[in-house]
């Protein structure tokens, strides 16, 4: 990206992370390596950070040869000046709970640490990654790209703001949803019928929070699947349990793993993998 010249007049940190050595070498060089980091972005007033792993793990040891994967939340408040917009990339894990309680959780995580604001961007496919906002204006705010459905197959989410309040954008562009509709052609009609359905329920339905815990009782995910009961059976996905999913639109029940609840689709009616037994 900085030999394509993709951002003009962007400042690139591009130095490698050192992480060779002894423990007490790789400390003192990524202690320089990161002063050097700060001096050459002082004049920067939005700041992209690009960690292999994203933030720092559960256990992170600052001197393990792996430390190099992650950015370090100390790091991260070093970097926060004022005025400054802090993004940074996350790779989503299988943290008991699911994604979005993930994002819960770092969010709690980034607040701890200083920072005022907190969002979250986050990728849905195939290998689930977000981006935290930490301190963004307004005008850095994705919320009304969102709203415009300018952001297919993307989350928005700002957990756990100041007034307790959490606001969740589902972006999927129509594009995406045709591409469902030539799969699966009973799609449309079957979209149709969830809309006279859910229509009585439509005030409760707005004013759920999509961002928490996506195994609790009652949570109902972006296709429509809700959460009626744990089973406490060990599930196929590794430290995972089965829950009883039910589907709003055709009333079908089956089981899932607690990690796939949040992106499960009906398998009685939405072409979607077979249910686990409960």
């Amino acid at each position: 990206m900085e030999a394509a010249d993709i951002l003009p007049g962007a400042i690139f940190a591009s130095m490698t992370i050192p992480v060779g050595g002894t423990i007490a070498e790789r400390l003192d060089q990524r202690r320089q390596w990161f002063e050097t980091v700060q001096h050459t972005l002082a004049e920067a007033d939005l700041v992209f950070l690009d960690p292999d792993n994203g933030l720092e793990p559960a256990g992170h040891s600052p001197g393990s040869a792996k430390a190099g994967k992650s950015i370090l939340l100390s790091e991260l408040r070093a970097l926060a000046t004022p005025g400054r917009c802090l993004i940074v990339y996350h790779h989503q894990t299988r943290r008991q709970g699911g994604h979005h309680a993930e994002i819960e959780h770092w969010a709690d995580r980034l607040r701890e640490c200083g920072f005022t604001t907190v969002g979250a961007l986050r990728a849905k496919p195939y290998s689930p990654r977000v981006f935290f906002l930490l301190d963004a204006p307004v005008e850095c705010s994705p919320a009304g790209e969102a709203d415009r459905g300018g952001l297919a197959g993307m989350d928005y989410m700002a957990p756990g703001s100041d007034d307790g309040g959490q606001r969740a954008y589902e972006c999927s562009g129509s594009a995406s949803s045709g591409s469902r509709d030539r799969r699966h052609p009973t799609n449309a009609a079957i979209r149709t019928n969830r809309t006279a359905c859910v229509a009585a329920n439509n005030a409760e339905e707005s004013g759920r929070r999509r961002s928490v815990g996506t195994t609790q009782v009652g949570y109902v995910n972006r296709n429509g699947q809700e959460v009626i009961r744990p089973t406490g059976k060990p599930g196929t996905d590794h430290g995972q349990y089965v829950y009883v999913l039910k589907c709003r639109t055709c009333c079908h029940e089956y089981g899932a793993n607690g990690s796939d609840i949040f992106q499960r689709r009906c398998p009685n009616h939405d072409g979607s993998a077979p249910g686990l037994d409960f």
